[in-house]
């Protein structure tokens, strides 16, 4: 590669796959049966791809027992999270386009006032 060059990103984004409805599962391919959600690795897992990660049954620190992961969801958790920060996101962008209209017409009645 030349220098002063960045490689290109060769993985995809599972937000960007999740608008278009692809689910972003292990080794940067599509998650074809999406039954849970990693929130570490920010993918999308079937049934199949949680019992080969043991994700349900990691050892414990002393190595005697087991436990589920803590960053497991199931993935309608995770949809509901999605659309739940989207809501939020419209909230934020209405208040701010209200702010902007406020201070336009402040400046305005201000420009009218000196004109008087």
């Amino acid at each position: 590669m030349e220098k002063g060059k960045k490689e290109p990103n060769q993985y995809k984004v599972h937000n960007d796959l999740h608008g278009s409805g692809g689910y972003m599962g292990l080794d940067n391919q599509l998650c074809s049966d999406p039954k849970y959600y990693c929130k570490i690795h920010l993918v999308y897992l079937s049934d199949k791809d949680v019992e080969a990660k043991q994700c349900l049954c990691k050892p414990t620190f002393d190595m005697i027992g087991t436990t589920r992961c803590r960053s497991l969801i199931t993935a309608e958790e995770h949809d509901k999270e999605l659309e739940a920060y989207r809501e939020d996101l419209q909230k934020i962008n209405g208040s701010r386009e209200n702010l902007g209209m406020l201070s336009y017409n402040v400046k305005k009645r201000v420009k009218m006032e000196e004109e008087s």
